[in-house]
């Protein structure tokens, strides 16, 4: 299974640190050379997000939410998934409250009679304490779920975690995250050190192996002029996987 995780910094235009309005439809085609792809910061440019994008299934913007922006939680998939749970976050920091933010889960089907289950995620920005703390808790939320409503089940996990390497807080976060909810980091899993934002993580179940055998920055997410058509490097990971 080839599967991408991409922040597409798709802000509203008064706020967008990029040119999304000419970067987002050219994201868009470029999503089909994937199995499933997982997509933050779909907050403004929905339609065009989805104009070229040929996965047959594909999930719609939250609706009813009482902050200006949705979550920007969007996915798009060869098979069939079931509707998302969307949770918001429990707690969070400074204008990081002006977007519905938090994470979206959904089992999804392999094959008949197989599933797995992935969650798509956006922790807090910016890296004062406040925001480090808001974090702690987002992630220790994160794991309760996990532990809980999804307890014993083969899970992917990715997202834009905005765990800082640098950060001793945000370490701790990451470390008691994976160690509390029985992650593996796919690049970590590949003997790959990547600090980068956006993490993968992936926990097998007792009726499903699951394995990342291959992981990069999909570099092909570029304009004509290569340049990058977001602020955030996307990242491919390879799965395989096999009924127990």
């Amino acid at each position: 299974m080839e599967f991408l995780s991409y922040n597409v910094a798709g802000l509203p235009p008064f706020i967008a640190r990029t040119q999304p309005a000419t970067a987002i439809p050219q994201i868009s085609p470029k999503l089909n050379a994937y199995d499933l792809a997982l997509v933050q910061e779909d907050f403004w440019y929905h339609a065009s997000l989805i104009q070229s994008a040929q996965h047959p299934f594909q999930s719609t913007p939250l609706q009813g939410h009482a902050t200006i922006l949705n979550d920007g939680l969007t996915r798009f998939s060869q098979t069939p998934f079931a509707p998302l749970q969307r949770i918001p976050w429990g707690t969070f920091s400074g204008t990081d409250g002006l977007a519905a933010k938090g994470f979206s889960a959904a089992e999804h089907e392999l094959a008949p009679g197989v599933s797995l289950w992935v969650v798509n995620l956006h922790g807090d920005s910016a890296k004062g304490l406040d925001d480090q703390r808001a974090r702690a808790q987002q992630f220790a939320q994160l794991a309760g779920f996990l532990n809980t409503t999804l307890a014993n089940r083969a899970v992917i996990v990715a997202g834009d975690t905005n765990l800082h390497t640098n950060e001793a807080l945000d370490q701790a976060t990451l470390s008691d995250f994976m160690g509390t909810a029985g992650l593996t980091q796919a690049a970590r899993a590949l003997g790959l050190s990547r600090s980068k934002l956006d993490k993968v993580f992936f926990r097998e179940g007792p009726r499903l192996e699951l394995s990342a055998t291959a992981w990069r920055t999909a570099d092909e997410f570029k304009d004509a002029a290569g340049n990058r058509l977001s602020d955030h490097d996307p990242i491919h990971v390879s799965f395989s996987w096999r009924e127990r």
